[in-house]
C-alpha cells in the first residue's frame, strides 16, 4: 500500500523536523524556531497516523493501524533521527573546536551541515530497521 507520508521525500523530511531543530541548534537558532520545527514534527506524526487510520476505515483495524503508525513515527521520525543528529553534531563540533584556525562560520555551521547530511543519508535505513524491529516484536501482538 502506497503511503505518501513515507514515499515523498519532502513530506518525509518534515517528519524529521525534530532532528533538523537539533542540528540547527548548533548554528544558534532561536528557541521559537526550534519549537516551530518540533511542532511540525509532532503534527506530521499525528496527521500521518490519522491519515493511515482513516484510509483503513475498519474499526479495530483502523485503531491498530493508527497505533502502529504512532509507534513507527515515534521511533523512525523523532527519536532515532534526533539522537543521530545530536551525536553527529556533537562529535563534529568537538572535532572542529579542537582544530586551530577554523573560521567561526565553519564552527557554527559545520555541525549543522554534517547533522543534516547524516539525516538525509540514513532516513531510509532508519525506516527499514524500525519496520523490521516492529515486525519482530510489537506487530506480532496485533497481527
Amino acid at each position: 500500500m502506497s503511503d505518501i507520508f513515507k514515499d515523498w521525500l519532502p513530506l518525509r523530511l518534515v517528519g524529521h523536523s525534530f532532528a533538523v531543530a537539533e542540528t540547527l541548534s548548533y548554528a544558534g537558532i532561536s528557541v521559537e524556531t526550534m519549537e516551530m520545527f518540533q511542532s511540525m514534527a509532532a503534527a506530521y506524526v499525528i496527521v500521518h497516523a490519522a491519515h493511515r487510520g482513516f484510509k483503513t476505515r475498519q474499526g479495530k483495524i483502523a485503531m491498530s493501524t493508527m497505533f502502529d503508525t504512532l509507534i513507527f513515527d515515534g521511533f523512525a521520525s523523532i527519536l532515532i533521527p534526533k539522537l543521530l543528529a545530536h551525536f553527529v553534531c556533537r562529535v563534529t563540533a568537538r572535532i572542529i573546536r579542537d582544530i586551530i584556525g577554523i573560521p567561526e562560520v565553519v564552527q557554527a555551521w559545520g555541525p549543522t551541515v554534517t547533522g543534516l547530511g547524516a539525516i538525509l543519508l540514513c532516513y531510509e535505513t532508519i525506516d527499514w530497521e524500525v519496520s523490521n524491529v516492529m515486525n519482530e516484536t510489537i506487530r506480532r501482538l496485533y497481527s
